[in-house]
């Protein structure tokens, strides 16, 4: 997907900088974004789940486990050549291309800039010419079942934001977001999904 994304992107928009380019490919090739075009080109009802998955979970409606089906199954196209001539390839690239044109919004991409992390790592650079660090501040739950608080550090070390997910890179790019508050630097207001 993102070689094929890659290059679709470099035909579309010539002249931009790899900067650009790093950050549209992350918001297409991520999770999120990849189950939501496999509901949108129908392949949740296919989905092999568990019962448990399924009830408990809410597998099909679930877009992490939809984006991972999604990556899966165009690797799996990828893999497969019947004719041995290397044509599937080709094949495979022309059907994300075409599944791109159809079902992403390249203005909504391009202008809802709603990765804090990047945001933050930006500001970072600018201000004290190196990264934000994030620190595990407290984990609770049984193994199957964390809540992560995660906070954001400033360069002497001091915790400047937290945040709470089930998920450390959830916990992480809210903790970014109020963190971006707090300095009035936040370049997107909209939440994440």
């Amino acid at each position: 997907m993102s070689s094929s994304q890659s290059l679709y992107l470099a035909r579309r928009y010539k002249g931009e900088g790899e900067g650009f380019f790093t950050r549209i490919r992350t918001r297409i090739v991520n999770n999120n974004m990849l189950g939501k075009l496999a509901v949108k080109i129908g392949l949740a009802p296919y989905l092999i789940i568990s019962r448990h998955v399924e009830n408990v979970c809410s597998g099909r409606e679930n877009l992490g486990i939809l984006g991972s089906m999604f990556e899966a199954w165009l690797g799996a196209l990828f893999e497969h050549d019947d004719d041995g001539k290397g044509k599937g390839d080709t094949s495979v690239r022309n059907f994300i291309i075409q599944v791109i044109e159809e079902h992403i919004d390249f203005v909504d991409i391009i202008t809802d800039d709603t990765n804090y992390k990047d945001q933050l790592l930006r500001w970072f650079q600018a201000q004290y010419h190196q990264p934000p660090r994030y620190k595990e501040v407290e984990v609770v739950g049984p193994p199957h079942d964390r809540i992560f608080t995660m906070g954001v550090l400033d360069p002497n070390g001091a915790v400047i934001a937290t945040a709470t997910a089930r998920n450390k890179q959830v916990a992480e790019q809210e903790a970014s977001r109020i963190a971006l508050q707090k300095v009035n630097q936040v370049l997107a207001v909209s939440p994440s999904e």
